[in-house]
Formats: C-alpha cells, structure tokens, sequence
C-alpha cells in the first residue's frame, strides 16, 4: 500500500517535517496560500481525491470540497489568498473551476461542452502594485539597490535595506518589508512608505 504524505522544510533542505501522518490516505499536490497562512492540498480518501486545506504547521485540516465521485487535483491559490483554482475530472472532460478559498462559491470557469476536452493545472499570475500603478521593477530579498529609468517608473522594494532611486519622469516608489530609503528624481515622483519603516527625500508627494 503506497503512503504520500506532505513535508515542509527549510529551503536548504533541512529539518523535514511530516505535515499530514495519514498512513490510510494519500496527500499530494501542495500549495502554499501567498500570505503563508494556509497550504491547500489533494488528499485521496477512499481513492477519491478531494481538495483539503491545513495551516502551515499541519493543524485545522479541513476538507473543502467533499464530492464523491468527483477527482479534484491541482489547487492554486489566487495572489491575495482569497480564491483557488483547480481542476475537476468529471469522466467524459476535465474543467478548471473556481472556489473562494473556504470552498464556497464553486463554479466552472471553462466549462467546454466537448466531450474528451482537457483543461487543467491553473495557475495565477501575481501582479504587484505601487500607489495603483503596476510595478515595472522590483527587489529581491536581500539589500537592492534599484535606479530607475528616464521615463515613468513604477519600483517597489521587497526585503532587506534597499534604496530606490527615480531618475526622470513621473516615478513611483514604494518600500517593501525592510527599512528602505526612497530618493525622488528630477521627475514629479511619489514615494509611498511600506511596512517597514522607510524613509524619503525629494518626493513631490507622497506618505512616508
């Protein structure tokens, strides 16, 4: 009899932890939620896979799905964590379908009439953001620094100490999750602090 269980680890490698210890049933297909709260999963009960969700230290696993009969595979958290996408193998076709991330609201949003047609594996792209404009550079997670462009730039730190230069035209700028220093340019540029405690000089606006 096999037994997949779901592990968590060091990026390194190190200190594998066993998340699910369900020698009856089989785990695979994990995905980590954007904000780190939760991982969703396939867990195959009786031979049926369903869709469960864990917090990220194996506790609270809860089925949001339930459907016998019906294979799910594949979750995919949406970039702020609120919905997951997944595929439904119904016999005759598999769809890929929607669900708000507590498993309410299911709804198929491929729904391709042909009998033998095959959508599946979703993912989301993540868009990030700067003061509602979509972010044309961004950091690492170690200490960047990050010069902008003649034209209008729109840069975003993400960890560690960065510093974030405009250079011309009508930038934006935004600090990430480090103590980050924002420098305007020669444009009209706006400097918008993030959760770190970030600092700005020569921002025509902007909260700091």
């Amino acid at each position: 009899m096999s037994d997949c269980d779901i592990y968590a680890m060091g990026s390194d490698g190190s200190s594998p932890v066993n998340l699910t210890k369900t020698p009856a049933d089989d785990e695979d297909d994990p995905a980590f939620s954007p904000d780190g709260m939760k991982i969703a999963y396939i867990r195959s009960v009786g031979g049926n896979p369903d869709i469960f969700v864990m917090n990220v230290d194996g506790t609270g696993q809860t089925n949001i799905t339930n459907t016998p009969g019906i294979a799910e595979a594949h979750p995919a958290y949406s970039p702020d964590s609120s919905q997951i996408a997944f595929d439904v193998d119904s016999g005759p076709s598999t769809d890929v379908f929607l669900m708000n991330a507590d498993g309410s609201g299911r709804h198929d949003i491929t729904n391709i009439p042909d009998a033998g047609s095959r959508e599946m594996d979703p993912s989301w792209e993540s868009i990030q953001t700067c003061g509602g404009r979509r972010v044309t550079q961004v950091g690492d997670d170690g200490p960047d620094k990050i010069f902008g462009t003649r034209g209008p730039d729109v840069i975003a730190g993400l960890g560690g100490r960065d510093v974030i230069l405009g250079l011309g035209g009508r930038d934006r700028l935004c600090g990430g999750r480090g103590k980050d220093k924002l420098v305007g340019g020669k444009g009209k540029d706006r400097c918008i602090g993030g959760p770190g405690k970030d600092k700005g000089r020569t921002c025509e606006k902007g909260k700091i």
